[in-house]
């Protein structure tokens, strides 16, 4: 009788963070504005020059935000002076690699085994966010070192 192997431990946590990134690559400014096109072509043209930088500017809607950053990836909601207040958080995907060793009994040999297993470390880290007070960007912060946002997986250590 032949033994088949078991998938691969850890290889989805390869797939899934390559497709996500597939994804969010697949959205370009570019086709953001294709889809508002209508409302695209009545902004002034300073904003439009700056959506199609992938820019914005203080008192941009929240569509034309989302024109030029695409959705976000997470919201909060709280409250200003001014009103209710929306923030849209920005992130991305950033996975570590670690090698630790581990030692396996080898029936075969019949001989202890020093092997070095991989370890996956994913975090999500803020790369922008925008917040809107009455529907219009009051402040936003792009980060030159992403902070994290918090660890999709716990530190294993």
């Amino acid at each position: 009788m032949q033994k088949t192997q078991p998938v691969a431990k850890h290889g989805i946590f390869f797939l899934v963070p390559a497709l996500l990134l597939l994804l969010g690559a697949c959205d370009t400014v570019q086709m953001r504005i294709n889809r508002q096109a209508d409302l695209f072509r009545l902004l002034p043209p300073i904003h439009q020059e700056l959506i199609r930088q992938g820019q914005i500017k203080v008192d941009f809607t929240a569509q034309e935000v989302q024109m030029a950053w695409g959705s976000p990836n997470h919201t909060a909601t709280g409250e200003s002076a001014a009103g209710p207040e929306e923030t849209w958080i920005f992130t991305r995907l950033w996975t570590e690699t670690r090698f630790r060793t581990v030692r396996r009994y080898d029936n075969k040999s019949q001989l202890w085994e020093s092997v070095q297993e991989p370890e996956y470390i994913h975090r999500e880290l803020i790369d922008k966010t925008v917040s809107f007070v009455n529907g219009r960007v009051t402040a936003w912060t792009v980060f030159d070192d992403s902070a994290p946002y918090y660890p999709t997986y716990p530190e294993p250590y």
